[in-house]
């Protein structure tokens, strides 16, 4: 995966773009080891706060997590039926399906539990509130962006994510992920793995790319 900073609004930063898969994964499995035992059997999670002291219920947290529904043959039927049918149409919700789901299957094939690892179901203002999840470390809550795109280019292994906020936003752990093409079936990791690339940037590092660009915080930038 091709990383960079482009010019103008559009400019980004994607500092780890051309990590793969199993290295983007690792990251967020280590950025989590402290999490309780608890939290490793993958129960339900107690309630939990962030950094302003917010509270994130943990039984909504429990009850809208994929990283748990992937777990049921139902669920991925339905995510199958949805990406096959609708993925080419460049459908709304099936653009905010196709990350969330794609990485909770990554997520589960190296054995992150759901009680350490929220992706929320809800498109937005879920029980992550503006986040799309969160990683849960010591009993805090630190939210997580999950930006998709698909490929361009001869190998469509060039990548453009759109409108990354940092102003407003109190993400934490940035997720990209680039569809390289659209597999015949989504219904396991094995099926979609080759067909996507997975990065991870840090925020503190994200905002060290763009601190080095000499580009605003306050607007939104694209990263390709």
């Amino acid at each position: 995966m091709r990383s960079g900073l482009t010019g103008g609004k559009r400019a980004g930063a994607a500092v780890a773009a051309d990590a793969n898969a199993s290295n983007a994964a690792a990251a967020a499995n280590a950025a989590t080891n402290d999490a309780d035992d608890a939290a490793d059997a993958g129960g339900a999670p107690h309630d939990v706060f962030d950094s302003q002291g917010r509270r994130f219920h943990g039984p909504a947290l429990e009850g809208t997590n994929i990283l748990r529904l992937v777990d049921l043959a139902w669920f991925r039927e339905e995510c199958d039926d949805t990406l096959r049918a609708r993925l080419g149409h460049h459908d709304r919700d099936a653009f905010d399906l196709v990350s969330k789901y794609a990485l909770a299957l990554k997520a589960r094939d190296i054995g992150l539990p759901a009680g350490r690892l929220v992706i929320d179901a809800a498109q937005a203002a879920g029980s992550c509130r503006e986040n799309d999840g969160g990683l849960l470390v010591d009993g805090a809550f630190q939210g997580i962006e999950i930006k998709g795109s698909g490929g361009k280019g001869a190998a469509r292994t060039t990548f453009s994510f759109k409108d990354i906020r940092l102003q407003g936003a109190r993400w934490r752990h940035l997720f990209l992920l680039g569809r390289i093409y659209q597999p015949a079936s989504w219904r396991t990791v094995a099926d979609v793995e080759p067909a996507v690339w997975l990065g991870y940037v840090a925020r503190a590092d994200y905002v060290a790319a763009l601190d080095a660009d000499g580009r605003p915080h306050h607007v939104p930038q694209d990263a390709t």
